[in-house]
């Protein structure tokens, strides 16, 4: 029975290590999380720039949204920016 509560307790512990390093800028990958979030940003502003939305205000949000989810998506797939940080974005 001992036996058996220490390794669950392992268990716990080793799976919520794997997940506080798998977080978006935390452990060894923060720098990368860094540099990718900042390369995110220049490829929205050259993408999708503000002078493609000149519709009025109420209007433009949503256009500009769809085309900065767009390359969000493109820099998950190309591996420039980890899944983890999408919500970081």
């Amino acid at each position: 029975m001992r036996l058996r509560f220490l390794l669950v307790a392992l268990l716990v512990l080793c799976a919520q290590n794997g997940h506080a390093e798998n977080a978006c800028l935390t452990g060894e990958a923060t720098t990368d999380d860094v540099r990718g979030l900042a390369a995110l940003r220049e490829a929205i502003d050259s993408t999708c720039p503000c002078e493609n939305f000149a519709l009025p205000k109420q209007s433009r949000r949503l256009p500009y949204r769809r085309c900065a989810d767009a390359v969000l998506e493109e820099s998950i797939l190309q591996s420039s920016l980890r899944a983890q940080c999408r919500d970081h974005a």
